[in-house]
This record gives C-alpha cells, sequence and structure tokens, in this order.
C-alpha cells in the first residue's frame, strides 16, 4: 500500500485561522473585546491562547504567500488539493496549509508548534 493510500488519523484540532484585511483592528479585537491572551505577533499575524492546547491565528491577507509543494503533500496532489503555505517552524514543527472543498483553511501540523512535543 502506498504512503498516500493510507488513512489519515487525526487526533484534534488544534487551532483555527483567520485571514483578516487589518492585521492590528483584528488582532486588536480579539485581545481587548474578547479577552484573549496573545501567544505570538509578528507582521503577518498573531496568535491567541483560547483554551489548553487551542489557539485561534490571526493572518493578514496581504501576507499570506505560497511557497512550493513529501507524504502529505504527495497525498494532497493526488487528490488535486493545492498546497497553500508550508512552514518550518523554529521549534522544528512543519505545517502544511490547504484548503477543503468550501474553502476553509486547513493545517496538517506535526507535534511541537506552540508546546514543546
Amino acid at each position: 500500500m502506498e504512503e498516500t493510500d493510507r488513512k489519515l488519523t487525526l487526533n484534534g484540532l488544534v487551532e483555527t485561522a483567520l485571514f483578516v484585511e487589518e492585521l492590528p483592528r483584528a488582532c486588536d479585537f480579539y485581545k481587548q473585546v474578547l479577552g484573549l491572551s496573545k501567544v505570538k505577533a509578528s507582521d503577518t499575524g498573531c496568535v491567541f491562547r483560547v483554551a489548553d492546547q487551542r489557539y485561534l491565528l490571526i493572518i493578514s491577507r496581504k501576507a499570506a504567500h505560497t511557497p512550493n509543494k513529501t507524504a502529505r503533500r504527495e497525498r494532497l496532489a493526488k487528490h488535486d488539493v493545492d498546497l497553500l503555505s508550508e512552514i518550518s517552524w523554529e521549534t522544528g514543527a512543519r505545517s502544511l496549509y490547504f484548503r477543503d472543498p468550501d474553502g476553509h483553511m486547513i493545517e496538517l501540523a506535526t507535534a511541537g508548534i506552540w508546546e514543546a512535543a
């Protein structure tokens, strides 16, 4: 059996990402109005902790980009799913971003993005 044919096992929803038009306005809203705790911030986005190991990512639509296209990438390609972004985090974790058929962004990530694995 090929690696791309194996059943994909998901063990939780760690984060939700929202693309926004005005990053400072959106980050202020989630911090000031909803009282969420900001974990990280940059000129491309900010991350809020919603609950234990649950995060809300606010990403600047303008800063989103499409880098190059392994087994997960091949699986997405086999099913004609376009890879939106691939990120190698400073912790060593990696993320692949793509959209479902209704346009919702999904991330497949290795352990250790926000907290030690």
